[in-house]
């Protein structure tokens, strides 16, 4: 009996931060498409059509990431990802481009959101995870807080 209650209290001390975690933070998942890249020996600007044919069948926005390389080949990102409720601006670091992660440090409302009384992506933060899944095809997952 005792060892029963031992593994329900552990389960629960477990438990308790990833659903506080779940609560917290909003996942956005979009499919990506690189249209045009250019890149010189230091740089890389990408822009991308940002989609979800769950949604509807044209684009949800766009988005351009800039990357300068860094000394070891590292690659320094920026980006900003324009989605109908706003932008969300991102940076971080990318070893390679067939997956990397980025930090949102910001964002802004649109028109659209205000009209619609959305909160937009004001003061949001979180993390984008970006991943290869196809000849100039992205999945981007979003962890918005």
């Amino acid at each position: 009996m005792k060892l029963i209650i031992l593994a329900c209290s552990m389960f629960l001390i477990l438990a308790l931060p990833l659903a506080a975690e779940a609560q917290t933070a909003s996942r956005i998942s979009i499919t990506s498409t690189l249209e045009s890249v250019r890149i010189t020996r230091t740089t890389r600007v990408s822009y991308f059509l940002l989609w979800n044919r769950e949604i509807t069948p044209t684009p949800l926005g766009h988005a351009f990431l800039t990357c300068h390389r860094a000394p070891l080949g590292v690659w320094t990102c920026n980006s900003t990802y324009t989605l109908p409720y706003g932008r969300l601006a991102t940076m971080g670091e990318a070893h390679h481009f067939r997956r990397y992660s980025l930090i949102i440090v910001g964002g802004t409302r649109s028109k659209r959101a205000v009209r619609e009384s959305a909160q937009g992506y004001q003061g949001v933060a979180g993390t984008l995870t970006t991943w290869r899944i196809g000849p100039g095809t992205y999945r981007l997952a979003f962890a918005i807080q």
